[in-house]
């Protein structure tokens, strides 16, 4: 992927390109909206550059991914520059309440599975991303999964 971020960057002259694994992205101040033909839709002059070089390698990409506007949902998280805000959305804010909420039900079974354990930990490792100071509150959940469960 590198290689394809430097002739991006380089070749085609598209300034200002980040990547993250196998996703590249960009911001635009005034975009000039051009019209790619494969998706039927108009993107930003630079995207749609990037979009052909992937067609010119044969590089698969997918229109769900090509994502342009004020605001974004990036890994999950509502990005937006204009507030200068990143936010979880609301469903994703509900699910986890609901994940939590089930999780500290007792009035089946006191006991969780490991498995369960791990799920609810990343889930609200995620959430705490944009909380950075509240991750050390997960610390004692980490050490408890780790102190020796049999079920390891």
């Amino acid at each position: 992927m590198s290689l394809i971020v430097w002739i991006a960057i380089r070749i085609k002259g598209i300034d200002d390109l980040l990547h993250y694994m196998d996703d590249m992205f960009r911001y635009e101040m005034d975009p000039q909206l051009e019209f790619y033909s494969l998706y039927n839709k108009y993107y930003p002059k630079k995207q749609v550059t990037l979009l052909q070089l992937w067609d010119d390698i044969g590089l698969p990409h997918d229109v769900r991914k090509q994502e342009f506007g004020q605001s974004l949902i990036v890994i999950g998280f509502h990005i937006d520059p204009r507030c200068m805000t990143i936010s979880i959305p609301q469903s994703a804010h509900q699910e986890l309440v609901d994940m939590i909420t089930a999780f500290i039900d007792s009035s089946a079974d006191h006991q969780r599975p490991l498995k369960k354990w791990q799920q609810l930990l990343s889930w609200a490792n995620w959430a705490l991303n944009i909380f950075p100071l509240l991750r050390p509150t997960l610390q004692s959940s980490y050490d408890k999964i780790l102190s020796g469960w049999p079920h390891m």
